[in-house]
């Protein structure tokens, strides 16, 4: 199903684990930047979210860096994706060591360094919606794309060895969660934390192929939490659109609930509040009529 399903937690991931612990190249031409005759930046990148969604399937890389207090911890994740069946398999490198993630339906499961042998068994929905609900799914960041308001030609520039054309702008971020229903809605919103309710538009790069695919898409959102401010970068590349994808569940001996596990980290992790309202001045009493 298109456009609307999976995602999941990235930092819940490594989270999790520090818990338990105690490709496409060629010469082809870019494309033409948009002239005053023809449709504007905005058109082109909106038109590639459903350019790219019917590709159905790729290879993808997915980099998160979370900077708290000055500290920056990154997770680098490369995987294959078919949007259209809602199956996946991504391995992440974390600060305490691999992750697996297999996607089947509405099974999330969850292979941590500490366990190897063991996949947490987790609803999709249940980790979509939790505090530290990262999306991992190409597709739902393609609800950005649509939502583009403002978007201009930044310049020409390669992405894994494929011409590109990059573009910079703003993208409206009640319009991106209407478009996004279900589980991406849900992901989506906990990924911007209070600037789903506090923002109106939030600043995006994409990079565009002659085919008007996306093949890399760069945002930064800024979530304050109690006393400090989380800055997030994600930076998701797509490639290899079309190959197959065949990903098998854990065997059934090997799966544990990942309830406890998903219940611990809501718990652990700071829970993003919304931006404080500028205080409204007491209203000036009416002069009583002498």
């Amino acid at each position: 199903m298109r456009l609307h399903r999976r995602s999941s937690a990235l930092v819940a991931v490594a989270a999790a684990a520090a818990l338990l612990a105690g490709c496409s190249s060629g010469t082809k031409e870019p494309l033409a930047a948009p002239s005053p005759t023809g449709p504007p930046a905005s058109s082109v990148i909106a038109a590639a979210a459903a350019k790219t969604d019917a590709q159905g399937t790729s290879r993808y890389t997915l980099t998160t860096a979370t900077t708290v207090n000055g500290a920056e911890v990154v997770f680098a994740g490369e995987g294959v994706y078919d949007w259209s069946k809602d199956v996946g398999e991504t391995t992440y490198d974390t600060p305490v060591g691999k992750v697996q993630q297999r996607l089947l339906g509405d099974a999330l499961y969850l292979n941590l360094p500490q366990q190897p042998t063991i996949f947490f068994r987790l609803k999709v929905m249940d980790a979509a919606a939790s505090p530290v609900g990262g999306m991992v799914d190409p597709t739902a960041q393609l609800h950005t794309l649509a939502a583009v308001a403002e978007a201009e030609v930044v310049g020409v520039e390669e992405v894994r060895g494929e011409a590109t054309t990059h573009y910079r702008g703003t993208y409206d971020v009640a319009r991106a969660l209407r478009r996004a229903q279900g589980v991406q809605q849900a992901a989506l919103r906990s990924a911007l934390g209070p600037a789903a309710t506090g923002v109106t538009s939030a600043p995006y790069d994409v990079f565009l192929d002659d085919e008007g695919r996306l093949r890399r898409l760069t945002q930064t959102i800024e979530v304050p939490t109690d006393g400090q401010v989380l800055t997030v970068t994600t930076t998701l590349e797509l490639f290899d659109f079309g190959i197959p994808v065949a990903v098998k569940g854990p065997p059934g001996a090997d799966q544990r609930d990942g309830a406890p596990l998903l219940a611990a980290l809501r718990k652990a992790l700071p829970q993003p509040t919304a931006p404080a309202r500028p205080s409204q001045p007491a209203a000036t009493p009416a002069p009583t009529p002498s």
